[in-house]
């Protein structure tokens, strides 16, 4: 597979499809670390540059009518989270946030120690979403969402707790201007 995405990233450059090329080396990057340690968990650095090839290939998808942030505590960047436990966060912040804004897309992921507690903090500009449902559902006192399927957010929060115990997950929060925030809390726990 890599050879036929490196083969067609060499036709592309050849025919100056720099589209093309450059969603091509995202997808491969993305592949190589779906498959590369098959461990779940990996260090946030590892997973943000996941989370740039995606949102990369999203911005020439969608006609780059976003822009992503990254306010990251470097001191944070060792922490262990799941894989892919950020990537379904910014890939629905770019189709249910952005993507039904009339003002360009905006989307921040940030980092913080709130008690003790790494909040990892997925935010979007977008047309917000009702975030007391959300909860409901992570919390199993809802057993559907009305707009989505929501398997995502259910399996990155089961993720989570499995990991870290009950007091961690995945929860929500409305934007104080627009738009919502997708809130992962983990244990500050960095490899020395």
């Amino acid at each position: 597979v890599y050879n036929t995405l490196d083969s067609i990233n060499w036709m592309a450059l050849c025919k100056n499809e720099e589209d093309i090329s450059s969603m091509t080396v995202s997808l491969a990057s993305i592949m190589r670390y779906s498959i590369k340690n098959p461990e779940d968990m990996v260090e946030l650095t590892e997973e943000i540059a996941c989370v740039k090839c995606y949102a990369s290939i999203q911005a020439i998808r969608y006609g780059d009518n976003f822009d992503v942030f990254y306010e990251l505590d470097p001191d944070l960047m060792r922490v262990k989270i799941p894989k892919f436990a950020i990537q379904p966060l910014v890939e629905n912040a770019i189709l249910h946030g952005t993507e039904k804004t009339r003002d360009r897309g905006r989307i921040t992921l940030s980092s913080l120690i709130r008690n003790g507690i790494v909040e990892i903090i997925v935010g979007d500009n977008g047309a917000g979403a009702d975030t007391e449902e959300l909860n409901k559902y992570l919390s199993g006192e809802k057993t559907a969402l009305a707009d989505s399927d929501g398997f995502g957010i259910k399996n990155v929060n089961e993720r989570l707790k499995m990991n870290f115990g009950e007091m961690y997950g995945l929860r929500y929060r409305r934007n104080a201007d627009c738009g919502i925030s997708a809130i992962l809390s983990v244990p500050l726990e960095i490899e020395k």
